[in-house]
């Protein structure tokens, strides 16, 4: 599978104008969807609970904030689904993914060789 390699270095505020966050881990670009790689986020769009939905939205509120600190999106190729997938970096040289698992909004979630984990129950179950 070819690794797509385009990269963009977002260094101002302006740049920005067509990126917004969707959930915790799935922005738009130009109205491009952008699955972020090495996190899961709680649902927003069909929650399991009422417990995930509430985190969901806490998420979706601070992905909109990390959306203004965004400076490198780094396309890796599409997930089996053909989502295209992400990383992302923010203006203090993070990652995302880590930002929002410090935060408690998300888990890491990497898929090495392919092989996804189980996804997190949310609902506490």
């Amino acid at each position: 599978m070819k690794r797509l390699a385009l990269i963009f270095c977002l260094l101002a505020a302006p740049a920005l104008a067509g990126t917004r966050a969707l959930d915790g881990n799935t922005i738009e670009v130009d109205g491009r969807r952008l699955l972020i790689m090495g996190l899961n986020a709680p649902k927003t769009s069909h929650p399991k609970c009422l417990a995930e939905r509430m985190l969901g939205k806490r998420a979706t509120i601070m992905a909109e904030n990390l959306v203004l600190r965004i400076r490198r999106i780094d396309r890796q190729g599409k997930d089996r689904r053909g989502r295209v997938v992400a990383r992302v970096y923010l203006d203090n040289g993070k990652e995302w993914a880590a930002a929002m698992i410090n935060l408690g909004l998300a888990v890491r979630f990497e898929c090495p060789g392919g092989q996804c984990p189980a996804l997190t129950d949310w609902c506490g179950g």
